[in-house]
């Protein structure tokens, strides 16, 4: 069964955000990057249900805070839904906080898992303002290079 919102807030559909699946649009709404790797690490790529009332010891508590659970529950309880995997987006987002919090390339390597050189053009992007913590999360969402041919696994169009 296709998880599918009860209605689709507009906060939730532009911003920085606008680019990520709706459970994460959401996520990061209310709790930011933070949210959004933490549902992925607990259970990315998995079939879960949402209830509608979540109860203290619920996996979307345990790995969020009340307000991020609160708003997924309300937006998507009573459902059954794919959690992305977010193999791309997560390291990537992991370097970019390890980076913007004033850590070595080397502590976002070891954070990340992601190559030495990477991280590098993760930290030229940051350097030269050209990505946010919530811009990264949309560049990375969009896809490499980001080619106006190609339409978004995402795009509701």
């Amino acid at each position: 069964m296709k998880a599918k919102a009860k209605h689709a807030p507009q906060e939730t559909l532009d911003g920085p955000f606008a680019g990520l699946p709706e459970l994460l649009r959401i996520a990061a709404k209310a709790g930011g990057i933070d949210a959004i790797i933490a549902i992925i690490k607990a259970r990315g790529g998995r079939w879960t249900s949402v209830p509608k009332r979540l109860s203290a010891d619920h996996w979307l508590l345990k790995a969020t805070s009340r307000d991020v659970a609160d708003a997924i529950a309300r937006e998507f309880g009573g459902q059954s839904m794919m959690i992305p995997n977010g193999r791309g987006l997560v390291p990537r987002a992991i370097a970019a906080k390890v980076l913007m919090s004033g850590g070595s390339f080397n502590d976002a390597v070891v954070a990340s898992g992601l190559h030495y050189r990477t991280i590098q053009r993760i930290k030229d992007k940051l350097d030269a303002g050209l990505v946010t913590e919530a811009l990264f999360v949309e560049q990375i969402s969009k896809g490499p290079k980001g080619d106006a041919r190609q339409l978004s696994l995402f795009d509701p169009r």
